[in-house]
């Protein structure tokens, strides 16, 4: 991105080392609000001396320094969210002003927006008692500039800040990537891509004027650089998914080696004829060519469509009708049309770009990336709010409008409090849109705004258009390691990839120029399959892959636009980088690469070659579970055979995660302890392993690792399993913690408070746990695993005659008095007597039940169904044994589906026959655990054709 500036040689400024400048007043007192709905407003002038700060920030011996006492009254952030803004407002035509706020815990926050005569604001979340400083000073100014500074503190109802609940399991096929130069002559700063209609892909980078890093000058590839630069951006296009690319010659004007067309902030856009536009930019110039043979070559439509104008954007639609958004900068804006604002614009042209008919500003604080919806002619725009507001701004009648552009012009809200860098606010969020009309966006957030979210990506989606967002927002990224720039493509509804830069660092406020040139930056992809959500479950899962075999880039990255130039700050990356999805279903990223040394980046392509289909219709969670899909409209099956019960639960973790910070573990043998496990993997959203009691089984120990598994839970004392176990994981620096009772009865009820944790539940389950003789004494509880993981709810065990002390003790406490209780199986299981003991201890109890432990796991099943469990997916356990279906219904929920006990039958008992046809037509997938001695074909073929709808 290319940002205006005054040219320091002709101010002829110097940073004055002079005593700080004092506003009117220099101090004041200001109490933060504690009351929903309640605002303090502070103002003040000031003037900034003349001068040039250089350092990025403003500093005690350049600035006007404002401070303001704040007190926080007791317990207001308990109660209340609240949104600081410091707003600084001047007039200075030849002024560039630089705001930096001092908060009373030391945090330093910098907002400069690299315009000329532009206002600046900084947003920060519920400050600390004590002294805030604001610090306003000249980037450039050849005179003393006045301003006037607002401190806004706003008071609003908290609200959960990141999403929670129940989540759509990860993709669990992985993404393979390579990656190569597609220049190593030319400069590739600021990337973008496309994807035509007939496959061809589409590159575009910056020409590296601004971004050249002048320490590195002297490398020998720099030379090459120099030799081939034309003052153009760059274009190149490949028909062969990627494999090879080939260079767009475009000659400059009068074939004079000097700046053309323009050579930064190339951007792709294509209408419904299949012509190409691209857009670039100078210094004072906005230019736009055209393509009529996908992009083999260009033929220039307007070099002076917009003046003073910078970091644009363009969305076509109908034949030669494009759009473009950029902010115009000193009275800068549509060419030959006399140019009378400054500020945020959009604009249409119906001839191509040749001219443009209208510039006009209704959405003031738009921002990024604009794409259309050819269903209805819909114009979509992110904007960003200096209070720290996300939204979509959709121009609903533009495409029969030539002006008037704010008739129509609506905001749907994403999220509130975020916080950001004035420049992060620039190009950060981003989005993109299915065939269906779906939006998505994603964003990064440095840590500083009000709604308290910590350093990391976000993501969120609308299935209405734009008009209503999921919130709260999403969080994509797994940990605190620094992550910028995102960008997200997606193919098929729901099939998402968004791509970041990483450092193996924590960098303070998320500054990426705080790295040191030891921390290397690689490009991760996050990818799911349920963008939209899946079943009852409205959260997606994620896979991570680290995309780029090496870092790309080492050390500090450019967060202040071309300032960073003046700064001598590597600018070389520029200020994103994009990805893709190309005509195979494959993510392609376009990336800049420092690798090879010299003054500028180069090119890089970073291809997957191997994993998912982004154009495959989303199975949500099925496809999570390494299920692919299947022909017409039978649902895809899988079936897991492994002849051991460890592997078995090995392979549904390993087909249906990709990553998790915690793991429930579980005895192999005996189920005594585990019988209430299901519930407790479910809560926590947690895979479940087994193991042997002697030690942690081999097969388990590399699955936690493919994990990132730093936390397990083990069922059970020592007796179920040894200490030998803890020791295992912890030598793999995984931390224990153990539940265990001195029997399973109080095992179960310290599970069960584990599953509440600081909740009411809304009911709880009991279910048989021992008889005196040998009959199987697990099915009932293992298939309320359905129920307990779905809703939360705690399992207690009871034995046919009673319930014990401990259970009751437990209900009494989780629910206090006239609780629901669910009783799972007939009165052969838990008589009457037993029922009769918790409803004498004042609990409403209501029984589910069948005449079979099959007929019981429908029972659960239709409750967990109407409670709103979903049936993406349906896996079928063998009734035979009790760790298939341990480990299976919380994998299953966590799916968004069902699971079923089943028998070693050739057809499907009449008992279950209700649970599969409420799932006909629903159900994309079955998982089939056990091989088929446990679980016959046939009786899983009549299980398909019974989900399978008439024709």
């Amino acid at each position: 991105m290319r940002i205006l500036k005054v040219v320091l040689a002709v101010l002829v400024v110097v940073a004055v080392a002079v005593p700080s400048l004092a506003s009117d007043p220099a101090s004041q007192d200001g109490n933060v609000p504690s009351t929903a709905g309640e605002e303090v407003v502070l103002t003040w002038t000031g003037q900034t001396l003349p001068g040039a700060e250089q350092s990025g920030e403003c500093g005690d011996t350049t600035s006007d320094v404002h401070e303001v006492a704040l007190t926080v009254p007791a317990g207001t952030y308990d109660a209340v969210q609240v949104a600081g803004l410091v707003a600084i407002t001047y007039d200075g035509p030849t002024a560039d002003l630089i705001v930096t706020v001092e908060l009373p815990d030391g945090t330093r926050i910098t907002g400069d927006s690299g315009f000329v005569d532009t206002d600046e604001s900084v947003s920060f979340g519920n400050p600390a008692a004590g002294t805030l400083r604001v610090l306003v000073c000249a980037f450039a100014g050849a005179n003393p500039q006045a301003y006037d500074g607002t401190l806004t503190l706003s008071a609003t109802q908290i609200t959960d800040a990141v999403s929670s609940g129940p989540t759509c399991l990860a993709p669990a096929d992985t993404l393979k990537f390579e990656m190569d130069y597609i220049d190593t002559t030319r400069a590739g700063g600021e990337p973008i891509t496309e994807t035509l209609e007939d496959g061809t892909l589409l590159w575009g980078s910056h020409a590296g004027t601004t971004h050249f890093f002048g320490p590195a000058a002297p490398d020998e590839t720099t030379a090459a650089f120099i030799e081939n630069y034309q003052g153009q951006t760059y274009q190149y296009f490949s028909a062969d998914g990627g494999e090879t690319w080939e260079f767009v010659s475009r000659t400059p004007i009068d074939g004079v080696n000097l700046p053309a067309q323009g050579f930064s902030d190339p951007v792709f856009t294509v209408d419904q004829a299949g012509n190409v536009f691209i857009s670039e930019i100078n210094l004072a110039n906005v230019a736009i060519s055209k393509s009529t043979d996908n992009g083999r070559s260009y033929t220039l439509q307007n070099l002076v469509s917009f003046v003073n104008s910078d970091r644009q954007w363009m969305a076509a639609d109908e034949e030669d009708v494009v759009y473009m958004t950029a902010n115009a900068v000193g009275s800068g804006g549509a060419f030959p049309l006399p140019p009378t604002f400054s500020g945020h614009f959009v604009a249409k042209s119906v001839d191509g770009g040749q001219t443009f008919i209208a510039a006009e500003n209704p959405n003031v604080n738009g921002i990024g990336d604009i794409q259309v919806d050819f269903a209805d002619g819909t114009l979509y725009e992110l904007q960003v709010s200096p209070d720290g507001t996300i939204g979509m701004g959709a121009f609903r009648q533009i495409r029969h409008q030539e002006s008037g552009f704010e008739e129509g012009f609506e905001i749907g809200e994403i999220a509130t409090g975020g916080g950001w860098s004035a420049i992060n606010r620039l190009i950060d969020p981003t989005f993109d849109m299915d065939d269906e009309g779906n939006l998505y966006t994603v964003w990064s957030e440095n840590g500083t705004g009000a709604a308290g979210r910590p350093p990391g990506i976000y993501y969120s989606y609308s299935t209405d258009r734009g008009r209503t967002w999921h919130q709260p927002a999403i969080r994509v990224d797994l940990d605190a390691r620094t992550d910028i720039w995102p960008w997200i493509a997606v193919g098929a509804p729901g099939q998402v990839a968004i791509s970041y830069l990483q450092v193996d660092a924590e960098l303070e406020n998320n500054n990426a120029e705080l790295a040191t040139d030891e921390q290397g930056w690689n490009v991760i992809t996050a990818h799911t399959s349920t963008g939209l959500g899946c079943g009852d479950a409205d959260l997606p899962g994620w896979q991570h892959t680290t995309a780029t075999s090496e870092p790309i880039h080492y050390g500090t990255i450019c967060q202040g636009g071309t300032l960073c130039q003046a700064e001598v700050v590597d600018r070389r990356l520029g200020d994103y980088f994009a990805n893709e999805i190309d005509g195979e279903g494959n993510v392609y990223i376009s990336v800049s690469d420092t690798r090879e040394g010299g003054a500028v980046s180069l090119p890089l392509v970073v291809r997957q070659v191997e994993g998912h289909d982004f154009l495959d219709p989303a199975g949500g969670a099925v496809l999570g579970c390494g299920i692919e899909p299947g022909e017409g409209d039978a649902p895809a099956v899988r079936r897991l055979a492994a002849d051991d019960p460890v592997t078995l639960a090995t392979q549904l973790a390993g087909g249906c995660v990709e990553s998790a910070e915690l793991a429930v573990i579980a005895r192999d043998d005996v189920f005594a302890d585990a019988l209430a496990g299901g519930g407790l993997a479910g809560a926590l959203d947690a895979p479940m392993y087994l193991t042997a009691t002697d030690g942690l089984d081999p097969a388990v120990a590399p699955e936690l690792a493919r994990l990132g598994v730093d936390r397990a839970v083990l069922l059970g004392g020592t007796a179920a399993l040894s200490a030998q176990v803890a020791a295992d994981l912890d030598g793999m620096g995984i931390a224990v913690e153990r539940i265990g009772g001195a029997e399973r009865f109080a095992t179960a009820a310290l599970i069960a408070g584990r599953v509440a944790g600081d909740t009411t539940p809304e009911a709880a389950m009991v279910a048989l746990g021992a008889r005196a003789d040998d009959r199987d004494a697990w099915p009932d509880a293992v298939a309320s695993g359905v129920l307990s993981a779905q809703r939360g709810l705690p399992v207690l065990l009871a034995t046919p005659e009673a319930v014990p002390a401990a259970s009751i003790a437990a209900l009494t406490d989780l629910l206090g008095e006239g609780g629901q209780v669910f009783l799972a199986g007939g009165t052969e299981a838990i008589g009457e007597d037993a029922e009769a003991q918790l409803v004498e201890a004042g609990f409403s109890v209501t029984r589910l039940a069948g005449e079979t432990r099959y007929g019981t796991s429908a029972a659960v099943v239709a409750q967990a169904r109407a409670a709103g469990a979903g049936g993406d997916l349906l896996v079928l356990a063998t009734g035979e044994a009790f760790q298939a279906p341990l480990v299976g219904a919380p994998a299953a929920v966590q799916a968004g589906g069902v699971m079923l006990l089943v028998p070693p039958t050739d057809t499907l008992p009449e008992e279950l026959a209700a649970a599969v046809a409420d799932l006909t037509g629903i159900t994309e997938g079955v998982l089939v655990l056990g091989d088929e001695d446990a679980v016959p074909a046939s009786l899983v073929d009549d299980v398909v054709a019974r989900l399978t709808p008439e024709e």
